[in-house]
């Protein structure tokens, strides 16, 4: 049975069934990875990576929800692509539709970074 919950955070359905694609084709990885220093005023961590993978480097996946394409959070997006970048990630962004659709070729950039 597959975590629902990963660093006190839940997963959403789309995360679960991408969650389950990793696990099919054999691909470790960690979920909800806390990144970044913590905020003094709430504690948290800057950023929580949806999926980590490691291959021959380390392999930031999100997967991007509608919200992510307003040009606001696309902005936002950018700037923690490059904080990510800076500590080392290489990021690949998916969008939910393609892992609703479980779209052929989804986990081919993945593998090719393992």
């Amino acid at each position: 049975m597959i975590q629902t919950e990963y660093n006190g955070r839940r997963l959403n359905a789309v995360e679960i069934v991408f969650a389950r694609m990793l696990i099919k084709q054999g691909i470790e990885f960690d979920a909800q990875v806390p990144i970044g220093p913590r905020s003094k005023r709430t504690g948290r961590h800057k950023y929580y990576i949806d999926f980590v993978v490691q291959g021959s480097s380390s392999i930031a996946i999100e997967i991007d929800g509608s919200q992510h394409y307003s040009k606001a959070n696309m902005k936002k997006d950018a700037i923690r692509d490059k904080d990510l970048e800076d500590m080392g990630y290489i990021i690949v962004r998916i969008p939910a539709q393609k892992v609703i659709w479980r779209s052929p070729g989804l986990l081919d950039p993945i593998k090719e970074l393992i």
